[in-house]
């Protein structure tokens, strides 16, 4: 059964329609070879997250930045502005963003000084179209403890080594 989920992200209400069974299983193969030269950088970023923080409720400051730069530069190296335009236009297809249908046209409208909205969303989508497709959190359900943000932890890992 398609189900739909609803997620407030960035301050954005985001809707997600699940994508019926051939489109994900299509769009699974696509993202596949098209996301295949960061997912290693991105794998890294995501396993530099503190153990008690939540991935759907964390904020940039809890990603190693330089990682998710270079997962970044790496994927604007491999994909053509065309491709950039496919790609979000897949992953946000059946996606509403404050009760208004995604197309490409609103893409500056939706995330024009909020880029950590396109990324959440980018997750939620998948999360909702590929169940398990991310890990549990290790979240205990308490608040996040005051510490020092993933940069700060690499970059203390790195100065230790010397």
């Amino acid at each position: 059964m398609i189900q739909q989920e609803k997620k407030k992200i960035e301050g954005a209400e985001v809707q997600v329609v699940q994508w019926n069974a051939r489109k994900a299983f299509k769009n699974k193969f696509y993202f596949a070879r098209v996301l295949k030269p960061v997912l290693g950088k991105v794998g890294e970023a995501l396993a530099s997250l503190p153990q008690d923080v939540d991935i759907k409720t964390m904020s940039i400051l809890d990603i190693d930045v330089a990682l998710l730069a270079e997962a970044i530069g790496t994927l604007g190296e491999t994909m053509s502005d065309d491709e950039f335009d496919t790609f979000y236009s897949k992953v946000f297809s059946s996606t509403w963003f404050n009760n208004e249908e995604f197309t490409p046209d609103n893409f500056d409208n939706i995330f024009n000084n909020n880029m950590m909205c396109f990324y959440k969303a980018v997750f939620f989508v998948l999360e909702v179209n590929y169940k398990g497709l991310f890990l549990e959190s290790k979240s205990t359900g308490k608040p996040r403890k005051e510490g020092k943000t993933a940069t700060q932890r690499r970059l203390e890992k790195g100065s230790r080594k010397s």
